[in-house]
């Protein structure tokens, strides 16, 4: 009885720890590291109050959990933001450690194109899905045109929904569609927000 109280307390952490990275505020950042740590707490006292096979368990099932719950917690976002949210991405970590003084100007022009690189590669691999590839085609968009758009929704305040868009072939359509009639940055923005 006592395992499954502390795997429910567990996977409920894990819950929240989803949700706070579906929202965007001050004390989201703290909240994430305070939740990591009473986590990772939680599963290493697995190990020395139960059985080290609970313990692994209890790994396994939080990683799982924290991935499937995905969906939920962003619609549990919204809800409570009152509009479309997505996963937090640090795009531009390479900047903020020039910022930050912890990288040269060289480093973080390497770094940069670096991942660059990394996402051009992961985009061309979706680019070859047949639903993804059918619009590409049908727009004559190269694998490097696709990537000037998921580039572009950072422009519009969509860092954290653009792998969700460029995956999907009716938003990437819409998308395709927004930018070619000259719709603004806010237009885009408001449609894939979903503001009313």
């Amino acid at each position: 009885m006592a395992e499954i109280a502390y795997l429910a307390l567990l996977l409920a952490l894990g819950f929240v720890y989803v949700l706070n990275a579906h929202l965007d505020g001050t004390l989201t950042r703290i909240v994430d590291v305070v939740l990591a740590i009473v986590m990772l707490a939680l599963l290493v006292l697995a190990f020395f109050l139960f059985h080290w096979l609970f313990g692994i368990v209890g790994i396994v099932l939080t990683l799982a959990f924290t991935k499937l719950i995905v969906p939920v917690a962003s619609r549990c976002a919204s809800r409570i933001l009152g509009y479309r949210t997505g996963l937090r991405v640090e795009d531009h970590a390479a900047f903020n450690r020039w910022m930050s003084g912890k990288t040269s100007i060289w480093d973080y022009f390497q770094e940069a194109e670096k991942q660059h690189e990394q996402l051009r590669s992961k985009l061309a691999r979706l680019a070859v899905r047949s639903d993804i590839a059918s619009v590409l085609d049908e727009n004559r968009l190269s694998v490097d045109d696709y990537t000037k758009l998921y580039e572009y929704l950072g422009l519009c305040g969509l860092s954290d929904l653009a792998w969700e868009i460029v995956r999907d072939p009716h938003e990437l359509d819409l998308l395709i569609e927004m930018k070619r009639d000259g719709k603004s940055l806010r237009e885009i923005f408001s449609a894939f927000r979903r503001f009313a």
